[in-house]
């Protein structure tokens, strides 16, 4: 996991280049409202990009919920040097990106943690092969 390791207020976007693809990943997060700097345990936002199934699920987990998925599979092949984003903002609403463009939205506002700030970062599973750059983000302008 890669973190930002300052706390963002409650509008928030992440972004990351996906220089390469590893199309045989599980995982490829972008991670939204952390609260904590140093992992998901205390509750997250999980924009989970699935290179097989060629879909973004968001996720949250709070101790008290577990692990949620808001919102329907959104389908989208993310190739070689594309940027994957999101933004989530303080009503709930995560939107997800592809190149700048809106690709579709799911609301947690049902999530302990809706409301709050938190930590961007970055999650991998099984994705050894994969190589980001221009990783960012941080507050947005409501």
């Amino acid at each position: 996991m890669l973190w930002k390791v300052k706390p963002h207020g409650k509008n928030q976007e992440v972004f990351v280049t996906l220089t390469k693809v590893d199309t045989d990943a599980n995982e490829i997060d972008l991670l939204l409202k952390s609260q904590s700097p140093t992992n998901w345990g205390g509750g997250v936002v999980k924009v989970l990009y699935d290179p097989a199934a060629h879909v973004v699920q968001v996720w949250t987990y709070s101790s008290k919920q577990g692990w949620v998925q808001r919102g329907e599979d959104i389908p989208v092949t993310f190739v070689d040097g594309d940027q994957f984003g999101a933004r989530v903002k303080a009503n709930g609403v995560v939107e997800v990106y592809r190149n700048g463009v809106l690709i579709g939205s799911s609301d947690i506002s049902g999530w302990t943690y809706s409301a709050n700030g938190g930590y961007i970062g970055l999650w991998f599973i099984s994705a050894g092969d994969a190589i980001v750059d221009d990783f960012g983000g941080g507050m947005i302008k409501p």
